[in-house]
């Protein structure tokens, strides 16, 4: 390979969190960074595509996913870049986050941090507006591209769905209490997830907390459609939960890890999510026959917002209900 073959060229699609943004779905514009650099891997021969992570479990799916479906379209590496997790994001309580993906094994797909300083020696922003418009077009770009954005909804890896199930699949719990309560889901017939996050959607601009009012419509509508229905109510703030929900009903805190959570949530038959990728992936791995899904009307308090991810992005698989309060 000669010297001007070895170099590959860097793309960075940055642009701001607000709907209507982002790499390749959209004709908004975009700030962009070209670099030029070397493979992070020995005899790397693709072109990269370079994921950098934001936000929690929920939302990493969201990135790899989409990542993956690029890389499968055109036949690119995906690796992902950790750097924005260490920063914290106003979106999230000025909240720290980790990477928590290598609970799917995918630790091997972090790029290396001598190789992103590396990468950014140089730039040239000439080319990223080419690799964007190839990638636009459905052409393969000749080059390494970095993006960032939440991609939310199944349209943005709609050609790799069945290899994100397998990727995202949970091994069986084998002790501890997540184990006791997966053996108690899988004893019963009709186990609703019910998620009630509060936490940094306290007093947030950006997120409405779903109210006692959509959670017992869809608590009722369930009763009404299912027969002895079991509400498995999975939230940080358990002493709310239990003012509406009741007495009957089964409560997991945050003792139980993220991943476990999302498992035993997966594991339940019917789904009553919040408007939180968390519970969106809960419901979406779901593999029950006859399966309900009850999601709220809305997903952010920003009307314009709202309508991106809900209307433009169809955020909700089409069988899901939608519940109006």
């Amino acid at each position: 390979m000669d010297k001007k073959s070895s170099k590959l060229e860097w793309n960075t699609i940055l642009h701001d969190s607000s709907p209507g943004y982002g790499l390749i779905n959209n004709s908004a514009g975009h700030d962009a960074t070209s670099y030029h650099q070397l493979s992070d891997s020995p005899g790397q021969t693709k072109p990269l595509i370079i994921v950098e992570m934001m936000g929690g479990l929920g939302n990493q799916m969201f990135q790899y996913a989409r990542g993956l479906s690029i890389a499968t379209q055109f036949e690119m590496d995906i690796k992902l870049d950790l750097t924005l997790l260490k920063a914290r994001h106003p979106d999230s309580a000025n909240r720290v986050r980790f990477f928590q993906l290598q609970e799917f094994g995918l630790q091997d797909k972090i790029i290396s941090t001598d190789f992103l300083k590396t990468m950014r020696m140089s730039f040239d922003s000439t080319e990223n507006r080419r690799n964007l418009m190839m990638i636009a077009a459905g052409k393969c770009p000749i080059s390494n591209t970095i993006f960032r954005g939440w991609y939310q909804g199944e349209k943005f890896f709609s050609n790799v769905q069945q290899e994100v199930r397998q990727i995202f699949s949970f091994r069986r719990l084998e002790s501890g209490p997540a184990s006791e309560i997966e053996r108690m889901i899988e004893d019963s017939v009709n186990t609703v997830a019910v998620h009630v996050r509060r936490g940094d959607y306290v007093n947030n601009k950006f997120h409405e907390i779903c109210d006692r009012d959509y959670y017992l419509r869809a608590k009722f509508i369930l009763e009404m459609i299912t027969e002895n229905p079991l509400f498995i109510v999975f939230s940080e703030d358990i002493q709310y939960c239990r003012q509406f929900m009741g007495e009957k009903a089964v409560y997991v805190d945050e003792s139980i890890s993220d991943v476990e959570s999302m498992h035993l949530m997966s594991s339940c038959k019917h789904h009553v999510i919040s408007n939180s990728t968390f519970s969106w992936w809960a419901a979406w791995l779901a593999s029950s026959s006859g399966r309900q899904a009850m999601a709220p009307a809305r997903w952010f308090n920003d009307e314009d917002m709202n309508h991106h991810y809900l209307v433009e992005n169809k955020l909700y698989p089409a069988h899901w209900k939608v519940i109006r309060v």
